[in-house]
């Protein structure tokens, strides 16, 4: 499993639980857009794996009117 997944699972529920705005923030980079040829496959696609990751998180919790948490990338 990836830090970023561990730290969203370890900390979500607090945050959700707390009630209070809160954001995820996750840190990427364009490279998980565009892809490039050039820098190799592993590293395009552990970006590409954050920037998906991100964004379903994002719409997991938009759907849940209950939390106040967001998430960025």
């Amino acid at each position: 499993m990836l830090d970023w997944d561990n730290s969203c699972q370890a900390f979500l529920p607090d945050l959700k639980k707390h009630g209070q705005d809160a954001l995820i923030i996750n840190t990427g980079s364009k490279q998980g857009i565009t892809t490039p040829p050039g820098t190799g496959p592993a590293y395009n696609i552990s970006k590409a794996a954050v920037k998906v990751f991100t964004e379903s998180l994002a719409h997991e919790l938009r759907e849940d009117k209950a939390s106040k948490v967001d998430v960025k990338l």
